[in-house]
């Protein structure tokens, strides 16, 4: 009886020790995708920024014909 006792919690400590590795894995892929998306969003929000602001410059000036002209060169570029 010593002996089954003595070979589940063998059997324990190698599978605790496995959760823990693959959970060090998890846990450091989850970093990368978290600091992947916020790249992205990082990257996205800047290239809106600017384009609100060239959008608002134009507006200020009153030429909405080039307004038009920038959106649709801008949407150009984006959809590439």
């Amino acid at each position: 009886m010593l002996k089954n006792t003595e070979k589940r919690e063998e059997e324990f400590l190698k599978r605790a020790k496995d959760l823990e590795e693959i959970t060090n894995l998890r846990d450091e892929q989850k970093q990368k995708y978290d600091g992947l998306r916020k790249q992205r969003l990082d990257e996205f929000m800047a290239g809106f920024s600017l384009i609100s602001m060239k959008l608002k410059e134009m507006y200020q000036v009153g030429s909405k014909p080039l307004v038009c002209l920038y959106v649709w060169r801008c949407s150009l570029v984006l959809c590439r």
